[in-house]
């Protein structure tokens, strides 16, 4: 089977696609017999706790609806090619919508000047607001976070955020949220559908309709958290067997 399950037949780059999936499959499977010695040893490895995200926790408890507005927040992740095709696909589908506010926010060591050269665009041109500094300053009054495979996607559902994960011919998506049965996490395939989708989100009266029960479900699968305490139980227990 591929790795792109989205493939079409009728796409013009299909054969190109399909060649790439091919060459990640080798590049797997040639992994695995590598490292078979190691990945044999399952019981070795534990999932614990991502003690980087513990603080999400508390996040979870707050209600941002509040503070919500008509913004919305590009993550762009390490990869310049990955973040050019967001930034381009995010600008086709903006440039024309009114009282609406984008922000890019991108990962600390992202070249965003190589990311505005691969999307043909000038930095100084562009009215989107470039943000720096620490992510959970910005996501509270984000009502559309705008990202690919990024791990900041799953911050932004915590403060209650619609996530959109771009899906582009020339990146493969492997975003851990693409194929999430979730209300609040979609994934879209041109500027036409982010701009739709984000037009709808824009158009209600109220941004209070967030499922916590869902934010919670999602955020601890990914990320492990123990729901009733800001201490990380399981990774304690492990070392304590060291």
């Amino acid at each position: 089977s591929s790795l792109d399950t989205n493939l079409d037949f009728n796409h013009p780059d299909f054969n190109l696609r399909l060649e790439v999936n091919a060459h990640l499959r080798n590049a797997i499977d040639s992994y695995v017999e590598q490292n078979r010695k190691y990945l044999e040893r399952q019981d070795k490895i534990k999932v614990v706790e991502a003690l980087r995200y513990m603080y999400l926790n508390d996040v979870l408890e707050k209600d941002f609806s509040s503070l919500k507005k008509k913004k919305i927040i590009l993550l762009l992740s390490i990869s310049p090619e990955e973040s050019s095709s967001i930034l381009s696909m995010s600008y086709e589908a903006f440039k024309d919508m009114k009282d609406v506010e984008v922000w890019i926010k991108p990962h600390p060591f992202l070249d965003l000047d190589k990311v505005f050269n691969l999307a043909g665009m000038q930095k100084e041109d562009s009215d989107f607001k470039i943000k720096e500094g620490a992510l959970e300053l910005f996501l509270p009054s984000a009502l559309v976070a705008v990202t690919g495979e990024s791990s900041a996607a799953v911050e932004a559902l915590a403060f209650g955020c619609r996530v959109l994960i771009v899906n582009v011919p020339e990146w493969i998506n492997l975003s851990p949220l693409r194929f999430l049965d979730a209300k609040m996490v979609q994934t879209v395939n041109s500027p036409e559908k982010l701009r739709s989708i984000v037009a709808g989100v824009f158009a209600k009266e109220s941004y209070g309709n967030m499922d916590k029960e869902e934010q919670t479900r999602v955020v601890n699968r990914f990320f492990c958290l123990n729901e009733n305490s800001n201490i990380p139980k399981k990774f304690l227990m492990e070392l304590k067997g060291v």
